[in-house]
């Protein structure tokens, strides 16, 4: 890290534990209403393992269908669902020069297909989470 983007985030050090508590909040906030209906069935939050506790910058989501289980997946985006990954790592073009040959990689490939990611950060409105989880609650119903 430069020194002057490491001495920002020491002079801020106070606001980044606290929105990192907000970000904590909103994700367990999310989940609880996920577990509470039958309507995310289809949407599978990804565990921080047992003994660790995740940074929370945003809610990481199997959706079978990616994006494309959205009715509308630019109001998703909108609201700041978002897809995870273009292409697995080694097909990336800056990669692909430093990859080495190797086995195929399908978790990597089944995270392009299925991941998004859903906001968790400090700025979230009540009315903004309400969209987002609505937009979900509506994932792959058509």
């Amino acid at each position: 890290m430069p020194p002057l983007a490491a001495s920002l985030v020491l002079a801020h050090e106070h606001r980044v534990w606290h929105e990192c508590e907000t970000r904590r909040t909103n994700t367990a906030d999310l989940l609880h209403i996920f577990d509470a209906s039958e309507a995310f069935e289809k949407l599978n939050a990804i565990p921080v393992p047992h003994d660790g506790q995740g940074g929370c910058l945003r809610l990481p989501l199997l959706a079978p269908r990616g994006m494309r289980g959205f009715e509308k997946p630019d109001l998703a985006q909108r609201l700041g669902v978002m897809p995870g990954y273009p292409r697995p790592l080694p097909e990336l073009p800056a990669a692909r020069e430093r990859a080495l040959e190797g086995p195929p990689t399908p978790g990597a490939t089944r995270l392009v297909e299925e991941l998004i990611t859903v906001p968790t950060h400090g700025l979230l409105t009540l009315q903004d989470k309400t969209r987002v989880v609505q937009a979900l609650a509506d994932y792959d119903r058509g």
